[in-house]
């Protein structure tokens, strides 16, 4: 009688390994490219949002120097936005701003102003202030 002992693997314990950690492989490369695409949108939104409340801000800052609704156009207009229908719109590091001016409001002299972002990759992000011109 001839006994050996097996010290290594077969072919067919070789070929099951590989196939099991390839599968590992393309899950795993699935969620790291899903991972990285919400990231960048993730991103892409913060930017966005960054981008609004800055322009917010600084119009807030500002707000006793409107006494009307033409000195915020015209303040917009200086910080290069350009008019549309009814909003200003702005093309800034790929992110498109829109913002819309609402001077009808019930108390004279108060406008609702909101800006409106939107990344290439994005879903368009809003938010609006009310200010008080002066007088």
């Amino acid at each position: 009688m001839n006994l050996r002992k097996n010290n290594g693997f077969t072919l067919i314990e070789v070929i099951v390994s590989i196939a099991i950690i390839a599968m590992i492989g393309v899950v795993l490369s699935g969620f790291i490219t899903t991972t990285l695409k919400a990231r960048n949108i993730s991103l892409d939104r913060l930017k966005t949002l960054a981008l609004c409340t800055s322009y917010l801000n600084e119009i807030k800052s500002i707000q006793d120097e409107f006494t009307k609704e033409d000195d915020i156009k015209d303040w917009l207009d200086d910080e290069g936005f350009t008019p549309q229908a009814n909003y200003f719109k702005k093309n800034e590091n790929s992110i498109v701003l829109k913002v819309y001016i609402n001077e009808h409001l019930d108390v004279p002299g108060l406008y609702e102003i909101k800006i409106n972002g939107k990344a290439v990759n994005a879903s368009e992000l809003s938010i609006s202030t009310v200010i008080k011109g002066g007088d």
